[in-house]
């Protein structure tokens, strides 16, 4: 009776602490192809604290650039608007900013679906806002609320036959033109550098730091990430880092996987082997 009571509770919790996640928007139900429009997300997040991320998808030939994202890390990628924050906003509630910019790619109408994830007790939730459906004006085909695209029918041209009477043409004498060759130079060229801004700084990579010990923690206790432990002994005392990564956005990837699997942890900078700033 005493184990039932307590599983009751314990569900209650987690219930209500996904009840008190609320996600608003000002976005207009129509925008115009060509437009420019400043949008806000209100998010209710209550006590949550910690790992959160924010995302949302709109459709094909429409874009959403950052204005205000709380200090977190904001991607554009795949139709798909993202911020990932290592530690959310402390406010119970905060705003975000954005500029949401239409196409003539896009469709007549699409739906916006945006998704809050969190973490509670080393698992992964999802709080999913109610799909707003926005008439984009753009000059793709529009579709109907069951996701199909609609078909206009077209009546055929009735074309009358032209009758063409053949004319008789006489050959063109043509006298053989004479060409001299030309001397070419070769061109020198000079060797292009190709960078790659996503490629990340030489030399620099960050790292996900699990833990801190003044004596060897071992990796068994680690045994879910696999390979990617290092154990490190840095001024002193052993640190747990997991992962190399030249970009700070894959190290947030490498952060959020950690942190499904349980493990708390923040990102941490390497220059040459040495820890900066």
């Amino acid at each position: 009776m005493q184990f039932k009571l307590f599983t009751l509770v314990m569900a209650l919790g987690v219930s209500s602490l996904m009840a008190q996640v609320t996600i608003s928007t000002n976005m207009p139900s129509s925008l115009a192809a060509g437009s420019n429009t400043d949008v806000e997300v209100k998010i209710n997040k209550g006590s949550i604290a910690n790992f959160a991320k924010y995302q949302m998808d709109v459709p094909v030939g429409v874009n959403v650039t950052e204005v205000d994202s709380k200090s977190g890390n904001f991607t554009f990628e795949n139709n798909r608007a993202k911020i990932v924050w290592v530690s959310v906003p402390t406010d119970a509630e905060f705003t975000l900013k954005f500029k949401v910019s239409v196409t003539s790619s896009a469709p007549a109408e699409g739906a916006v679906i945006q998704k809050f994830y969190f973490l509670e007790n080393g698992a992964k939730k999802e709080v999913e806002a109610e799909a707003m459906n926005v008439a984009f004006g753009g000059s793709a085909n529009p579709k109907n609320l069951s996701g199909t695209t609609t078909q206009t029918k077209s009546e055929p041209v009735k074309t009358q036959p032209v009758t063409t009477t053949p004319t008789k043409t006489e050959p063109v004498k043509t006298e053989p033109v004479k060409t001299e060759p030309v001397k070419t130079e070769p061109v020198k060229t000079e060797p292009v550098t190709n960078t790659n801004a996503s490629a990340g700084t030489p030399g620099l990579v960050y790292r996900v730091q699990l833990a801190a010990s003044p004596t060897d923690p071992g990796k068994s206790k680690y045994a879910a990430l696999g390979s990617g432990v290092e154990i490190a002994k840095e001024d002193g005392s052993y640190k747990v880092l997991y992962g190399k990564y030249n970009t700070k956005e894959e190290g947030l990837k490498g952060f959020e996987e950690a942190s499904a699997k349980g493990f708390k942890g923040f990102l941490v900078k390497y220059q040459n082997g040495v820890r900066v700033k």
